[in-house]
């Protein structure tokens, strides 16, 4: 980097970090607040210069050298709350909730009715960051209470709420499955970023409207969910037909948002091979305009809603997805091998808690014959892999990895599609849960109540996989 000359002001170089950091160029960014670091000027603060490292760092997988920054940043200048806050969510991503909860209440700690004082957003993501921190500390109630203090009327925070209710109301033995039920507070503010024309699925069982040249489905889920909701969707395009009388001449037709969906839902419309279903991935854009009115998929409900348990009472053993035969014959040379995938997606939120590294399976790798079944394997998993000699599927597509998995003994995997899709076939599959784990999975007990083939193992520790990682080995030389 050339050196800078002094008659460029200070401030204008925090300027140009900022549009670096938004540009993505990070290593460019630092450079700059590095320089305004270590040759204050006017112009800017240190504390905003250490906040903004901070968080550079924290992108770069820095943790150590991000939580000095945020602390320096606390120690020059305590009254701003996003610095403990970005100080609490550094010591979540070194698993270390803890800490991360003593920073959040020492900030709570130092006036009556604190958060009351506080910006409405930083008072949310304080008390976010300390619901997290509790539940990763398995402290339900308390993460409970804390999430009582956000306001329920903003749609983001009824998103938080919704997923509290659930979380409680399907864990074994606590609610059941009238968690179901509740599922639909989380959709609530949803449904204000769609069209006027979408109808509830109600609306549908009771035909309070008129019904359109074409029936849709939305799905505006992760590919988990969508595999969840994979039975609802096929049994609606099977029986909507003669339910409403169609007679030929409408179609179902099943509506992504979400363009990684592409694969997802043409694997839908080859397998069920109807006439009365068409698949289609839209933009945001592209629907605002789209004409017609929509069924929403999105609470899970639909035909399940018949059970009075708010189940679909379907055999978890029968296969939604029909393989053709070519595909079914490449994938016996997988058969009676432990799939494995020990991460999901990085740009998930919360991946970092859901995630293991592959070093983390050595366990599994020694004792039995695996196939990997990790999406965007690296170079560098590879040749960790090739001690075990363990195969990798490369055939592309839902089917193509649904017939894999129909092969296996089983699957062992954290909480990824990967998971859904092994309960969907019916498919033993070991679904490994850090202490934050989503609300699908409720917050204790080992079974699903949305797959009978399903075993969960928990974390004992915030980010500590040997204890689920050992407790699989075992289950596995179990499973016959």
């Amino acid at each position: 980097m050339e050196k800078l000359t002094v008659s460029v002001p200070t401030s204008d170089l925090y300027v140009s970090a900022v549009n670096f950091i938004q540009t993505g160029e990070l290593e460019r960014a630092k450079r700059l607040l590095e320089l305004i670091w270590h040759e204050p000027e006017a112009g800017v603060n240190k504390d905003v210069v250490a906040s903004a490292l901070g968080s550079i760092h924290l992108k770069q997988g820095d943790i150590d050298r991000a939580i000095e920054l945020f602390n320096k940043a606390v120690v020059i200048n305590p009254d701003v709350p996003a610095y403990r806050t970005n100080l609490a969510t550094a010591f979540m991503m070194r698993f270390e909730p803890g800490k991360a909860l003593s920073v959040v209440e020492s900030f709570e700690d130092e006036a009556d009715s604190f958060l009351n004082t506080l910006p409405v957003e930083d008072r949310d993501r304080l008390i976010t960051t300390k619901a997290t921190a509790l539940n990763s500390l398995k402290e339900y109630d308390k993460a409970s209470e804390a999430l009582l203090e956000l306001d329920p009327s903003k749609p983001q925070n009824s998103v938080y709420l919704g997923m509290n209710l659930m979380r409680h109301s399907i864990s074994p033995g606590v609610g059941g499955l009238n968690g179901i039920y509740e599922y639909r507070e989380r959709t609530k503010s949803y449904k204000s970023l769609i069209p006027k024309g979408i109808q509830n699925w109600w609306d549908v069982l009771g035909l309070s409207f008129s019904l359109p040249k074409e029936l849709n489905i939305l799905l505006e889920q992760g590919l988990g969910d969508c595999i969840m909701m994979l039975p609802d969707i096929l049994k609606t395009a099977r029986v909507l037909p003669d339910l409403l009388d169609l007679r030929g001449k409408k179609k179902v037709r099943v509506i992504s948002i979400d363009g990684r969906h592409d694969a997802f839902i043409n694997d839908i419309v080859k397998s069920f091979e109807s006439e009365t279903l068409s698949g289609l991935c839209l933009s945001a854009e592209e629907l605002i305009g789209l004409s017609g009115e929509f069924v929403w998929m999105f609470d899970l409900l639909g035909f399940r809603s018949h059970d009075k348990y708010g189940r679909d009472d379907t055999d978890p053993s029968e296969a939604y997805i029909q393989v053709n035969p070519q595909i079914k014959a490449l994938a016996r040379q997988y058969e009676g091998k432990v799939g494995i995938c020990w991460r999901g997606n990085p740009s998930h939120q919360n991946d970092h808690w859901r995630s293991a590294k592959l070093s983390d399976y050595h366990p599994i790798l020694w004792g039995y014959e695996c196939v990997s079944l990790q999406m965007d394997i690296t170079p560098n998993e590879l040749e960790e892999l090739k001690p075990w000699e363990t195969a990798y599927w490369v055939e592309k597509g839902l089917i193509a990895l649904a017939a894999i998995i129909s092969n296996l003994k089983c699957v062992v995997t954290v909480d990824t599609a990967i998971s859904h899709l092994a309960g969907a076939i019916g498919v033993p599959c070991i679904t490994l849960l850090p202490t934050n784990s989503d609300w699908r999975w409720g917050e204790r007990g080992e079974k699903s109540i949305w797959y009978k083939s399903h075993t969960l193992l928990r974390q004992e520790q915030c980010g500590d996989w040997s204890g689920p990682i050992d407790e699989a080995v075992r289950r596995v030389n179990g499973i016959r």
